[in-house]
């Protein structure tokens, strides 16, 4: 009698992606920093102001910038986030949640560069972030990845402040 061996493939610990995925990803975040940056100035200097400028402008007006930055961010996360599972990205929730909240006030901080440097600055920074998250999101155990996340999470506040 014949010994049959059964060869055993482990699964991998990450899920497979491809580099179309990655660029998918890349271009999601870039389109992320740009909606961001664009709403944040439409938020700021069209909207606020006329809402709160025009009454008392000493009281409301200092921090228009973060407000308008924050509101922003919150919208065009929620559009990364639904661009991310429409095309099948993993974990999308999780990598648009930790890329918000990682460049939270980010068009506060940029308000007052040059337009294109904050621009250049918003669109590259999304970028990265979405792909180091969508990176980390990859790995098969959800409790790993969201310990690897929250702490990259971390080390961007930290360094950010």
């Amino acid at each position: 009698m014949a010994k049959v061996s059964a060869s055993v493939k482990k699964p991998s610990t990450v899920v497979e992606s491809s580099v179309q995925a990655g660029v998918i990803v890349a271009i999601i975040g870039a389109f992320v920093g740009l909606v961001a940056y664009f709403l944040g100035l439409l938020l700021e200097k069209y909207i606020l102001v006329s809402l709160f400028c025009e009454s008392d402008p000493a009281a409301m007006c200092s921090n228009l910038a973060v407000t308008g930055g924050s509101i922003a961010a919150i919208i065009a996360g929620v559009g990364g986030v639904v661009a991310l599972a429409r095309l099948g990205i993993y974990r999308p929730l999780l990598v648009g949640l930790a890329a918000l909240i990682s460049l939270w006030g980010l068009y506060g901080w940029t308000s007052g560069l040059n337009v294109g440097v904050a621009i250049v600055s918003s669109v590259v920074l999304y970028t990265l972030v979405y792909l180091a998250f969508s990176w980390l999101a990859r790995m098969r155990q959800f409790w790993i990845s969201l310990i690897c996340i929250v702490l990259l999470t971390v080390v961007c506040r930290l360094v950010i402040l």
